[in-house]
């Protein structure tokens, strides 16, 4: 049953969000686009018949934080 689905707030460039096949994980990757901050993704999940209530619906704050390269400086001589 597809019953999670998710939408960007925003749409934000860089992010991807994937749902697994069973909609247990929700796995989020960003490319070389994406900006440091924060981003929200909404989450919309259907019940089965006769449940209530008949939808369920959270947002997920993603926090994108960017790493600094780091560089190691030659040893004196150019030896490491």
């Amino acid at each position: 049953m597809d019953t999670l689905n998710m939408e960007w707030v925003g749409q934000p460039t860089g992010l991807m969000a994937e749902k697994s096949a069973d909609n247990q994980t929700i796995t989020v990757t960003a490319d070389n686009n994406v900006k440091e901050g924060r981003y929200k993704l909404k989450l919309t999940a259907d019940s089965e018949a006769g449940y209530a209530p008949n939808k369920a619906t959270a947002t997920a704050t993603v926090t994108v934080a960017a790493q600094k390269p780091h560089y190691h400086k030659p040893a004196a001589g150019g030896r490491i």
